[in-house]
């Protein structure tokens, strides 16, 4: 996986405190995520959130972190 990216986003839960975060793994040279269920971690807050997909895109070998939208 370290030459491809991950795609992450963030959810909001309709009123419930905190944000979840999520990424899956998307392989180089495509645009077709890897089929399986994403990674995810529920935190306190966005800032949290983005670090936490940022330090496994880190741990991962450094690759891309492509943000969408949730």
């Amino acid at each position: 996986m370290a030459d491809g990216r991950l795609r992450a986003w963030i959810e909001t839960r309709g009123g419930e405190p905190g944000v979840v975060a999520a990424f899956i793994g998307v392989p180089p040279d495509s645009d077709t995520p890897v089929r399986r269920p994403p990674a995810t971690r529920h935190c306190a807050s966005h800032t949290e959130a983005r670090q936490w997909v940022e330090s496994e895109a880190q741990a991962l070998g450094g690759v891309e972190v492509e943000w969408v939208n949730s």
